[in-house]
């Protein structure tokens, strides 16, 4: 379990060097630019640490060893396993903005993550990460294995029994209310939609939530997708 206020320590802690980091960038901006942006910096003192708060809450509710999938604004969604020991295991970060929002309030676990990304309907991105990335605007669902392999089914295929499509839309909803944002829709659309083709080309990466832009050389069949993700989750 987190520690909320030795969290929420790390958080007032990642602040302050995030401030002391965009100094550079505020001397380039004109005086009345520059004060607004410091008055901004101000108000998300607060919204940053009240996000964490919740988020913390959130992780602590997750169960050990059990997979859950992570679903953002980006067009990205992971899977990861709930196994560090303690405080260590855990960093704070936020990206580098002019002013932060709680969306850029990151929580990163020294835990295996898998990500799916989808550039289109017939290809997808296998990414294999050696971290696990959480932001504070995320939505976290605990799965059992067998949802697990409904949501590869899903993303594969874009097919799903009733019920996979029922908790799906749960997520959504829960998505939605955070930010109405179109991005935000998860492959659950996919299922409520028309039928479409299975994806054909499935690329296979290593941590393409740090470098996104690399390119992918390497394949994965289909079908191999499933005992790949259960491998390196180590959920075999």
């Amino acid at each position: 379990m987190l520690d909320l206020y030795k969290t929420l320590r790390m958080v007032e802690d990642e602040i302050t060097e995030m401030k002391k980091r965009q100094q550079t960038v505020l001397s380039v901006y004109q005086q009345q630019t520059r004060e607004d942006v410091i008055k901004n910096f101000d108000k998300a003192d607060h919204t940053l640490l009240e996000a964490a708060e919740q988020k913390v809450q959130e992780i602590n509710k997750l169960k050990y060893d059990n997979p859950y999938l992570i679903t953002s604004a980006k067009k990205i969604s992971y899977l990861s396993v709930r196994r560090e020991n303690n405080e260590n295991d855990v960093t704070i970060e936020i990206d580098p903005i002019i002013y932060p929002t709680s969306f850029n309030l990151k929580f990163v676990f020294n835990e295996f993550s898998v990500g799916l990304y989808s550039p289109s309907m017939d290809k997808g991105t296998f990414s294999i990460n050696n971290i696990t990335s959480i932001r504070s605007t995320d939505v976290i669902q605990s799965l059992e294995v067998y949802d697990l392999e409904s949501y590869i089914d899903l993303w594969i295929t874009h097919k799903a029994d009733d019920s996979f499509i029922t908790k799906l839309r749960t997520i959504q909803k829960k998505i939605t209310n955070v930010d109405s944002s179109a991005e935000l829709l998860l492959e659950s659309v996919l299922a409520m939609s028309a039928p479409m083709p299975s994806r054909q080309l499935i690329y296979k990466c290593e941590n393409h939530d740090r470098e996104p832009t690399h390119n992918h050389e390497k394949t994965v069949h289909p079908s191999a997708v499933k005992g790949l993700l259960k491998h390196y989750l180590k959920l075999n």
